[in-house]
């Protein structure tokens, strides 16, 4: 088949694979949606907001979509340009169509003068450094940053915002990673468009957002920046919706594949125990809502309203103020560690696993002090008691906290209530022999692999509880 640039009605672009050909009609177009799968839909000529090729594909902005359509698909060499040259002359004979070129031309130009990403970058280098914090510091930076309920009612107000700033650390550094790279990608998708002040507010915004929803909902510390890219994704469906028109093609993300992966991230979200749905859900309506207010004003290019710097001024002094508020609770005069482990033992609402692992993070860390053995012994005790003496790993705490404590022969009795619920599992049998000295009392056996949400095993690295220095 020949092709001529300046066909008339049912002009056609062969594609490769032997797929359908992209058509040109008297007022629309008919394409694939992808490169990939062979879904089609018709557009408009009235309906396109921005024409533009790269190096590898074809990006074609509609007010209903983002179409991207690789170079690799086109049969013939030039067929991208020549299809965009296509284009551009019919939208040109279209009435209004002179106006509507105008447009692409005033977002064309206006992308090209976008500078760097710098709310986004300042985020991700605060969540790289406080990470680095907790590799040299250790767990102490999760324990006075995370957000627990229980201890944000108890005056700790700064959790709230410092909790988006920690990661699993170091034995989960996926954690960060795969935050960062969301925080990036999405990142860009909002401050290409609504610039960096704006974009500090949502982040902000979606951050309170997130794990006030958490609290709401849940009792376990919550830590990781995904409340705050919930909300990056939140602002950049209220974009894609609310101003597709004025958005260059490659600053957006196919509708119907934007709205998939947040189905599917918010669905896994609440399937995994170790993920809280909860908080991506509150930092997705954050971002949604605050993007829709910071966006009244029609164009990126005008200065940001007085309250809009403002608001972000405020996001980055609270911010300054959590990390020094938590800072101070960490160094001030007296030990850190005891005082942790005395408010989880009288403060109500913290959840089994934080107070089973608290207590058994104590009872293995190297030579502690009879005040903190006796604070792990109140935790263990109301582990124990609040799964009602029926969970062996939570009994196996309590018996180990009893043996450090020089009680070997109430060890051994909570060791045989954790063998009558599971007899076939050998760690419990090797815990008896270890706290009747037919073991050497320094040899603990190596924990079973209990499910990640209830393990009492040793940590790969030092505790909490091993943390000397925190001690001013």
């Amino acid at each position: 088949m020949s092709f001529d640039p300046f066909g008339s009605d049912g002009q056609v672009f062969p594609l490769e694979g032997g797929r359908p050909p992209i058509v040109l009609r008297s007022d629309e177009m008919e394409h694939p949606v992808a490169s990939r799968g062979r879904r089609r839909v018709v557009t408009k000529y009235s309906e396109i907001t921005h024409l533009t090729t790269t190096t590898q594909a074809v990006w074609i902005g509609a007010k209903r979509s983002v179409y991207i359509l690789g170079r690799g698909m086109f049969a013939q060499t030039g067929g991208p340009e020549n299809l965009l040259r296509a284009l551009a002359r019919r939208i040109a004979e279209s009435p209004g169509g002179a106006q509507q070129l105008d447009r692409m031309a005033a977002i064309e130009l206006e992308a090209r003068s976008v500078g760097p990403l710098r709310a986004t970058w300042a985020m991700a280098g605060i969540c790289v450094a406080v990470f680095a914090l907790q590799l040299f510091i250790g767990p102490a930076i999760e324990a006075v940053g995370n957000f627990t309920p229980a201890f944000f009612r108890d005056g700790d107000t700064w959790r709230v915002v410092t909790a988006n700033l920690i990661h699993a650390a170091p034995h989960f550094p996926l954690h960060l990673g795969l935050n960062m790279l969301a925080l990036v990608v999405l990142g860009a998708l909002v401050e290409r468009p609504l610039g960096a002040f704006r974009t500090v507010t949502i982040m902000g915004v979606s951050g309170v957002c997130a794990m006030a929803t958490s609290g709401l909902v849940d009792s376990v510390p919550v830590v990781g920046a995904s409340g705050v890219v919930f909300g990056l994704v939140g602002a950049a469906v209220w974009l894609e919706f609310a101003w597709a028109d004025r958005l260059p093609a490659w600053w957006r993300y196919p509708r119907r594949s934007l709205l998939l992966l947040l189905v599917i991230n918010g669905v896994i979200g609440f399937l995994v125990p170790v993920i809280s749905g909860s908080a991506h859900m509150g930092g997705f309506f954050g971002g949604f809502v605050a993007a829709a207010a910071l966006t009244r004003r029609p164009a990126r290019s005008n200065q940001p309203s007085g309250w809009i710097v403002a608001s972000s001024v405020a996001v980055v002094a609270i911010t300054g103020l959590a990390i020094a508020s938590a800072g101070w609770e960490l160094t001030r005069p007296g030990q850190y560690t005891a005082r942790h482990a005395a408010r989880l033992a009288r403060l109500p609402g913290i959840s089994v696993l934080e107070l089973n692992d608290t207590a058994w993070l104590i009872a293995i860390s190297t030579d502690p002090s009879r005040e903190l053995m006796e604070a792990a012994l109140l935790l263990a005790e109301q582990a124990v008691d609040e799964t009602e003496r029926r969970d062996p790993n939570i009994l196996d705490t309590l018996a180990e906290v009893q043996f450090m404590l020089g009680w070997p022969e109430r060890a051994v009795e909570t060791i045989d209530e954790a063998i009558a619920h599971a007899p076939d599992i050998s760690y419990f049998q090797e815990q008896r022999r270890r706290f009747t000295g037919d073991r050497d009392a320094d040899d603990r056996p190596a924990a079973p692999l209990a499910p990640w949400f209830n393990s009492p095993s040793e940590p790969e690295t030092p505790s909490i509880y091993d943390e000397p220095g925190l001690t001013v």
